[in-house]
């Protein structure tokens, strides 16, 4: 394996067909070395991309005058989601998935491919692999395992079985547990649905997803107590960053209702010696809180709001410099990534999710383009 190369700066990009015979791995029975249709001659442009909880896509642009013999060959007998596209940044495989659409225009050949995610929509979990799980399992290991389930063969379909049940099969997903016990949900899912819709609707009891390369991995919500998997600064971007507080959210009182009191309120007021801003009421859901129970839990939401925390703000799409000191293989959404501004009347810096990675190529060089999501709060 040759050196990393930084954002924007690769040797080289190169582009491989190959068949689909199974789930994506690394080992010895990766479906990185099942057997190659052709690599592609002729490249113009390549585009890709990462997303969170998202299917990504990728557009390989060919110049049909410098595609070889032996590749148009190849071409010709193309087969919709039965061949997957592999994208190579100098040695590194940084996408993967099957190939949908190709275009012919006189001038170019044009393949359109979406990530391994895409083939969620068109299975159903069809085996029980809940039942292996122990009891009330972490909520990322039943999202693993419906996710296995859904790709091994069909029943019904026993001549399948030789593609689908390849020993690489599970290495197609992995996940982090996410301390989510599935007893403290009240998850249900519909048997008509496809896995896609499966998985979106584990995610929305607190998980994250996404595909990275050719696998989907899966875990917890990156929260503002997660710990940064990497630190970028104003000087790793190549658009400026903005810092700004927020007044418009802020207050400095509250009215809680609820609890033994009723609709008498406990009122939470910090800064005595200013008047009141009010925040919206809050009402809790009990009818035995405290007024005292009441106050603290006003004061814990004035305390979120009071002063205004300071925002970097940073583009969508925003690209990165060759500074940043970030490999592509770091660049995984989900995945807690802090932003600081140094070099302005006010520093500051906040932490966000990676939920989108856009990727170009061309022979004038390559752009990475990063967006983020907010963090959410801990469970």
């Amino acid at each position: 394996m040759g050196a990393v190369r930084r954002l924007g700066c690769p040797d080289e990009y190169h582009v491989r067909v190959v068949e689909y015979l199974g789930a994506g791995s690394t080992g010895k029975n990766s479906a990185v070395s099942s057997k190659t249709v052709t690599t592609l001659t002729g490249l113009v442009s390549v585009e890709w991309g990462r997303r969170l909880e998202d299917t990504s896509e990728a557009t390989v642009t060919l110049a049909q005058s410098r595609v070889s013999a032996a590749c148009c060959r190849a071409l010709s007998r193309f087969e919709n989601w039965f061949w997957d596209l592999l994208i190579f940044r100098d040695s590194e495989l940084v996408w993967r998935g099957p190939i949908l659409d190709l275009e012919e225009t006189g001038q170019s050949i044009v393949i359109h491919a979406r990530d391994l995610s895409a083939w969620l929509e068109r299975r159903s979990w069809v085996a029980p692999y809940g039942a292996a799980l122990p009891s009330n399992p972490d909520l990322a290991a039943v999202a693993h395992y419906n996710l296995i389930g859904a790709f091994v063969a069909d029943p019904e379909l026993p001549t399948q079985t030789a593609i689908w049940t390849r020993p690489n099969i599970p290495a197609i997903t992995s996940y982090t547990p996410s301390g989510i016990k599935l007893a403290d949900t009240d998850l249900r899912l519909s048997e008509d649905s496809n896995a896609r819709e499966d998985l979106d609707e584990t995610a929305k009891f607190g998980l994250d997803w996404t595909t990275h390369v050719d696998k989907i991995l899966i875990s917890g919500e990156a929260s503002t107590s997660t710990p940064a998997a990497a630190w970028l600064s104003a000087d790793d971007f190549a658009v400026p960053l903005q810092v700004a507080m927020q007044g418009s959210t802020a207050g400095t009182a509250i009215l809680v209702y609820g609890g033994a009191s009723g609709d008498v309120p406990a009122l939470y007021w910090r800064g005595l010696d200013r008047p009141p801003v009010f925040l919206e009421p809050l009402r809790v859901n009990s009818t035995t809180m405290s007024d005292a129970d009441k106050t603290e839990i006003g004061k814990s939401v004035v305390l979120r709001n009071f002063p205004p925390a300071r925002v970097v703000r940073v583009p969508d799409g925003a690209p990165l410099t060759p500074a940043a000191p970030i490999p592509m293989a770091g660049l995984v959404c989900g995945r807690r990534i802090n932003v600081s501004v140094d070099s302005r009347c006010w520093p500051a810096s906040a932490g966000y999710r990676l939920s989108q990675v856009a990727v170009k190529w061309s022979q004038a060089g390559e752009q990475v383009g990063v967006t983020f999501a907010p963090l959410v709060q801990p469970r």
